[in-house]
């Protein structure tokens, strides 16, 4: 938790000192199936427009890109709240908990005088922090009852969201808190606001859309890095990723009015400072991603997706561990005994050949030749254990004479016999003049 907050702060200074020098996205109108994926908001509304932390009044160049284009449709205005995280910020900042109170009582008065004085439907549109805010100004409403404002004058668009349901930081560890810094984790943005809501997530945010199963720390570094990688490039998208964003499924029977997008992110944010290494960065991080891949996706629950595939409107705090899919599981014990007990085959010899499992029962079929016959009520690894150290053992220890010309060795056993015949091939094929085989070798 430590190094995500530190993190966090990094994240959003970065943005504060990118966004300024930020050359404005022209904006597309709106095309019948964008219009198509977000909620049907009213034609002339006003678009409150609220920065991340570390930026407290959003500058003009952060007013423009296509994601903030979504929620627009005539007016637009920057809203100022502190926006603060000590001291990540600075060591005369608010706290986390005091920052948020005050951008909350800050977007209430700016909503009510909107909707007072101008007639106007409201959208408003939350960046991380602001976020949380507006996820919380949700809730106050709910509580109001009567007095709050209809459906039809007010709705969100939510962008890296911590409070998102499956996938935000304070809603996977939710009623956590951090004393010392004054930081409490909020839990998520209500699913069942009256208010239509689209909140848009990249996929590997490490706020929006954290591990689902933190004891894989693989995944935890990924979304860590996420935070610093992918958190701060909201305001990057082109249309066509907006556009294409994945619209999340919720749970059976959900009539609610929030839908719930992801967008895909082409690499895994750990290896961004491995591609950042002139030439030979790009190759590496290209060659371990695959395998990073399904690792970093285990801890969200699914190898083949960066985000919790489970219902995107339920709240889902994290588990211990995912159910791994049959063809991803490691070998197991089972697997480690049989390649411990398989017997080495020799090149030269038919790969069909295998001995019998019981070794003494092939003594007792070659009629007990090559030694005595070995106890059958023993177990099968003791049996081929006990044959093989009588085979070890001088021929006059074991109470035969070898016949003229017989290796002592070239005892009846299958396995054995073979390998001795590929031995001696090889000892001739060794000695024979001009490196020339002369004995073909007996399959």
């Amino acid at each position: 938790m430590a190094a995500a907050a530190n993190s966090y702060a990094d994240a959003e200074a970065a943005i504060a000192s990118t966004r300024q020098n930020q050359l404005a996205v022209p904006a597309a109108a709106p095309t019948p199936a964008a219009a198509a994926m977000i909620p049907p908001f009213p034609a002339n509304l006003t678009t409150l427009f609220f920065g991340p932390t570390g930026i407290p009044l959003p500058p003009p160049s952060m007013l423009t890109p296509p994601i903030r284009c979504r929620s627009v449709r005539r007016a637009l205005q920057a809203v100022f709240t502190p926006e603060e995280l000590y001291p990540l910020t600075g060591v005369r900042s608010l706290v986390l908990n005091t920052s948020v109170e005050e951008g909350l009582t800050i977007l209430h008065d700016a909503i009510m005088v909107e909707l007072a004085t101008t007639g106007n439907a409201v959208t408003v549109f939350g960046w991380s922090q602001s976020a949380i805010i507006a996820s919380l100004e949700m809730q106050r409403f709910t509580a109001m009852g009567g007095a709050a404002p209809s459906a039809s004058d007010l709705n969100f668009v939510l962008v890296g969201n911590e409070m998102n349901p499956n996938g935000g930081m304070l809603a996977r560890f939710p009623d956590l808190t951090l004393p010392t810094l004054d930081l409490t984790f909020y839990g998520a943005t209500p699913s069942d606001t009256i208010y239509p809501t689209a909140i848009y997530t990249l996929e590997y945010d490490g706020f929006a859309d954290f591990s689902r199963y933190p004891l894989n720390f693989i995944s935890d570094l990924n979304a860590v890095a996420g935070i610093t990688f992918v958190h701060t490039k909201y305001l990057d998208l082109t249309p066509a990723q907006v556009e294409g964003a994945t619209k999340l499924p919720t749970s059976p029977g959900y009539t609610g009015v929030t839908d719930y997008y992801i967008i895909r992110t082409e690499n895994r944010p750990l290896l961004q400072p491995l591609r950042a290494v002139p030439v030979i960065g790009d190759p590496l991080a290209d060659l371990i991603q695959p395998n990073l891949k399904v690792i970093v996706n285990l801890g969200y629950g699914d190898p083949n997706y960066g985000y919790s595939t489970s219902y995107a409107d339920v709240r889902t705090p994290f588990g211990l561990w995912p159910n791994v899919p049959p063809h991803i599981a490691m070998p197991g014990p089972e697997h480690k005994k049989a390649s411990l007990t398989s017997r080495p085959t020799c090149r030269r010899c038919p790969r069909t050949a295998h001995a019998p499992a019981d070794p003494a029962a092939a003594t007792r079929r070659s009629g007990g030749r090559g030694g005595r016959r070995t106890d059958a009520g023993r177990g099968g690894e003791h049996a081929r254990q006990d044959h093989l150290n009588q085979l070890r053992r001088p021929a006059a220890h074991r109470g035969h004479r070898p016949r003229p010309g017989h290796h002592p060795a070239a005892v009846h056993h299958p396995t054995v016999r073979q390998a001795t015949r590929c031995g001696q091939s090889d000892q001739r094929d060794r000695l024979s003049p001009g490196g020339h085989r002369r004995f073909r070798h007996d399959r």
